[in-house]
Protein backbone atom coordinates (compact mmCIF):
# COMPACT_ATOMS: atom_id res chain seq x y z
CA UNK A 1 0.00 0.00 0.00
CA UNK A 2 1.31 3.54 -0.85
CA UNK A 3 1.62 6.36 1.11
CA UNK A 4 -1.80 8.13 -0.20
CA UNK A 5 -3.65 5.39 0.35
CA UNK A 6 -2.69 5.02 4.18
CA UNK A 7 -3.05 8.82 4.63
CA UNK A 8 -5.31 11.68 4.39
CA UNK A 9 -3.71 14.88 4.96
CA UNK A 10 -6.32 17.60 5.43
CA UNK A 11 -5.80 21.23 4.79
CA UNK A 12 -4.06 23.72 7.11
CA UNK A 13 -7.39 25.06 9.51
CA UNK A 14 -8.05 28.67 10.20
CA UNK A 15 -6.33 28.29 13.99
CA UNK A 16 -3.32 26.98 11.99
CA UNK A 17 -3.56 22.84 12.98
CA UNK A 18 -2.67 20.46 9.97
CA UNK A 19 -3.61 17.28 11.16
CA UNK A 20 -3.19 13.99 8.95
CA UNK A 21 -5.40 11.00 9.29
CA UNK A 22 -3.80 7.52 8.94
CA UNK A 23 -5.24 4.20 9.22
CA UNK A 24 -4.82 2.61 12.84
CA UNK A 25 -2.01 0.04 12.21
CA UNK A 26 -0.47 -2.99 14.12
CA UNK A 27 2.39 -1.03 14.80
CA UNK A 28 0.46 1.96 16.34
CA UNK A 29 -1.65 -0.20 18.69
CA UNK A 30 1.49 0.16 21.58
CA UNK A 31 0.78 3.98 22.08
CA UNK A 32 -2.45 4.28 20.84
CA UNK A 33 -3.31 1.87 24.25
CA UNK A 34 -1.09 3.95 26.56
CA UNK A 35 -3.41 7.06 25.28
CA UNK A 36 -6.46 4.94 25.86
CA UNK A 37 -5.01 3.82 29.08
CA UNK A 38 -4.31 7.70 29.67
CA UNK A 39 -7.33 9.06 29.32
CA UNK A 40 -9.73 6.64 30.78
CA UNK A 41 -10.48 5.12 34.02
CA UNK A 42 -9.25 1.61 34.33
CA UNK A 43 -13.00 -0.20 34.31
CA UNK A 44 -13.81 2.13 31.03
CA UNK A 45 -10.58 1.72 28.87
CA UNK A 46 -10.11 -0.54 25.82
CA UNK A 47 -7.51 -3.42 26.32
CA UNK A 48 -4.60 -3.95 24.52
CA UNK A 49 -6.17 -7.10 22.43
CA UNK A 50 -9.46 -5.60 22.54
CA UNK A 51 -8.08 -2.41 20.39
CA UNK A 52 -6.37 -5.28 18.20
CA UNK A 53 -9.34 -6.89 17.47
CA UNK A 54 -10.76 -3.27 16.46
CA UNK A 55 -8.14 -2.63 14.14
CA UNK A 56 -7.95 -6.28 12.33
CA UNK A 57 -11.87 -6.11 11.93
CA UNK A 58 -12.64 -2.73 11.28
CA UNK A 59 -9.82 -1.30 9.43
CA UNK A 60 -11.26 1.93 7.86
CA UNK A 61 -12.94 3.20 10.97
CA UNK A 62 -10.04 3.22 12.97
CA UNK A 63 -8.00 6.16 12.37
CA UNK A 64 -4.94 7.70 13.96
CA UNK A 65 -4.14 11.59 13.85
CA UNK A 66 -0.83 12.67 13.94
CA UNK A 67 0.78 16.52 13.81
CA UNK A 68 1.28 17.30 10.17
CA UNK A 69 4.38 19.25 10.74
CA UNK A 70 6.00 16.87 13.63
CA UNK A 71 4.36 13.85 12.85
CA UNK A 72 3.43 13.34 16.60
CA UNK A 73 0.57 11.47 18.01
CA UNK A 74 -2.31 13.64 18.64
CA UNK A 75 -5.41 11.07 19.22
CA UNK A 76 -7.50 8.32 17.44
CA UNK A 77 -10.98 7.43 17.19
CA UNK A 78 -11.42 3.48 17.25
CA UNK A 79 -14.71 2.12 16.09
CA UNK A 80 -17.06 -0.64 14.33
CA UNK A 81 -19.92 -1.28 12.21
CA UNK A 82 -23.00 -3.02 12.73
CA UNK A 83 -26.04 -4.09 11.05
CA UNK A 84 -28.61 -3.88 13.81
CA UNK A 85 -30.33 -0.74 12.90
CA UNK A 86 -31.63 0.21 16.02
CA UNK A 87 -32.27 3.78 17.58
CA UNK A 88 -29.62 4.07 19.72
CA UNK A 89 -26.47 1.61 20.74
CA UNK A 90 -26.66 -1.13 22.52
CA UNK A 91 -23.95 -2.82 24.52
CA UNK A 92 -24.00 -5.84 21.86
CA UNK A 93 -22.95 -3.12 18.98
CA UNK A 94 -19.88 -2.52 21.19
CA UNK A 95 -18.58 -6.41 21.48
CA UNK A 96 -18.65 -7.03 17.62
CA UNK A 97 -18.16 -5.81 13.66
CA UNK A 98 -20.33 -6.13 11.15
CA UNK A 99 -18.41 -5.75 7.46
CA UNK A 100 -22.08 -5.17 6.33
CA UNK A 101 -22.99 -3.06 8.82
CA UNK A 102 -24.65 0.31 8.00
CA UNK A 103 -24.09 1.80 11.84
CA UNK A 104 -20.72 3.18 12.82
CA UNK A 105 -20.15 2.72 16.24
CA UNK A 106 -17.54 4.76 17.67
CA UNK A 107 -16.03 3.02 21.31
CA UNK A 108 -13.18 5.95 21.69
CA UNK A 109 -12.16 9.07 20.87
CA UNK A 110 -8.83 10.21 22.42
CA UNK A 111 -6.83 13.27 22.38
CA UNK A 112 -3.04 13.40 24.09
CA UNK A 113 -3.91 15.72 26.82
CA UNK A 114 -0.77 17.85 25.88
CA UNK A 115 -3.74 18.78 22.48
CA UNK A 116 -6.88 18.90 24.42
CA UNK A 117 -8.21 22.36 24.87
CA UNK A 118 -6.17 23.73 21.42
CA UNK A 119 -9.11 22.47 18.78
CA UNK A 120 -7.36 19.09 17.57
CA UNK A 121 -9.70 17.18 19.18
CA UNK A 122 -12.48 19.02 17.01
CA UNK A 123 -10.15 19.04 13.55
CA UNK A 124 -9.77 15.30 14.35
CA UNK A 125 -13.34 14.76 14.57
CA UNK A 126 -14.01 16.67 11.40
CA UNK A 127 -11.90 14.73 9.44
CA UNK A 128 -13.01 11.22 10.97
CA UNK A 129 -16.44 12.30 9.90
CA UNK A 130 -15.67 13.75 6.42
CA UNK A 131 -13.43 10.26 5.56
CA UNK A 132 -16.58 8.08 6.77
CA UNK A 133 -19.24 10.07 4.79
CA UNK A 134 -17.25 8.86 1.98
CA UNK A 135 -17.48 5.60 2.64
CA UNK A 136 -20.92 5.13 0.93
CA UNK A 137 -22.31 2.17 3.05
CA UNK A 138 -22.47 3.89 6.24
CA UNK A 139 -25.36 6.12 7.08
CA UNK A 140 -25.15 7.29 10.68
CA UNK A 141 -22.69 7.30 13.67
CA UNK A 142 -23.31 6.64 16.96
CA UNK A 143 -21.50 7.21 20.37
CA UNK A 144 -21.76 7.19 23.71
CA UNK A 145 -20.29 10.45 25.43
CA UNK A 146 -20.09 12.00 29.27
CA UNK A 147 -22.24 14.05 30.24
CA UNK A 148 -19.47 17.06 30.19
CA UNK A 149 -18.45 16.44 26.50
CA UNK A 150 -21.69 16.20 24.97
CA UNK A 151 -21.72 20.28 23.37
CA UNK A 152 -18.35 19.11 22.10
CA UNK A 153 -20.14 16.63 20.31
CA UNK A 154 -22.74 18.79 19.57
CA UNK A 155 -20.29 21.11 17.79
CA UNK A 156 -19.39 18.74 15.43
CA UNK A 157 -23.02 17.27 14.47
CA UNK A 158 -24.42 15.10 16.95
CA UNK A 159 -27.19 15.45 18.65
CA UNK A 160 -28.12 14.35 22.07
CA UNK A 161 -30.38 11.58 22.15
CA UNK A 162 -30.59 10.80 26.50
CA UNK A 163 -29.31 8.84 28.91
CA UNK A 164 -27.95 5.30 27.69
CA UNK A 165 -29.26 2.18 28.51
CA UNK A 166 -25.42 1.01 28.27
CA UNK A 167 -23.27 0.48 31.74
CA UNK A 168 -19.85 0.82 31.27
CA UNK A 169 -17.24 1.64 34.24
CA UNK A 170 -19.52 4.30 37.08
CA UNK A 171 -20.99 6.85 35.09
CA UNK A 172 -23.77 7.52 33.43
CA UNK A 173 -23.29 7.79 29.44
CA UNK A 174 -24.96 9.99 26.79
CA UNK A 175 -26.24 7.98 24.17
CA UNK A 176 -25.66 10.86 20.52
CA UNK A 177 -25.95 10.63 17.04
CA UNK A 178 -24.62 11.81 13.54
CA UNK A 179 -27.15 11.27 10.51
CA UNK A 180 -24.56 10.67 7.89
CA UNK A 181 -27.03 10.54 4.67
CA UNK A 182 -31.05 8.87 5.09
CA UNK A 183 -32.20 5.55 3.51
Amino acid sequence: MNSAQNTELTKERPNGIELELRKMQASHIPAVHSLEKDSYPSDEAASKATLDYRMAVAEPLCQIAVDSGTSELVGFVSATATSKNTERMTASMLKEHSSTGEVVCIHSVVVDKKFRRRGYGTEMMKAYMSKVEKLPQYNRILLISKRYLVPFYESVGFREMGESDIAHGKERWIDMERILRHK
